[in-house]
């Protein structure tokens, strides 16, 4: 209760900085800027190998960024990948951006030993 009563400014604190954070995600990977939302779904179907989103998932894993896979939102969604920016602090977003911009927009050399 104490938080919805007295809790504005960091609420106010806390959509300003994903809002941010959510302007940066989808300029890091060619995406328009969401109106409003904690997430950005991502097409990933030409990244994709033999293995599938799962490789792909397997991949991002291993590079130490997590997205959850589109089909759990549906089954139009198989190719896709959800990335929720606002589950870890706004540095942490950044870096995993970093990451998986690298694999979508520049190849694969992120991911590889």
């Amino acid at each position: 209760m104490r938080a919805l009563e007295s809790g504005g400014s960091w609420q106010q604190r806390a959509r300003d900085s994903y809002w941010k954070v959510a302007q940066e995600a989808a300029a890091s990977l060619n995406l328009p800027a969401p109106g409003g939302s904690t997430f950005l779904f991502l097409d990933v179907s030409s990244k994709l190998d033999e293995r599938g989103i799962y490789g792909f998932l397997e991949d991002c894993f291993e590079a130490g960024v997590l997205v959850a896979p589109g089909e759990s939102c549906g089954k139009d969604y198989t190719s896709w990948v959800r990335l929720c920016y606002t589950a870890i602090e706004p540095d942490q977003v950044s870096k995993a951006l970093t990451i998986l911009s690298s694999r979508l927009l520049g190849g694969n050399s992120c991911f590889e030993n």
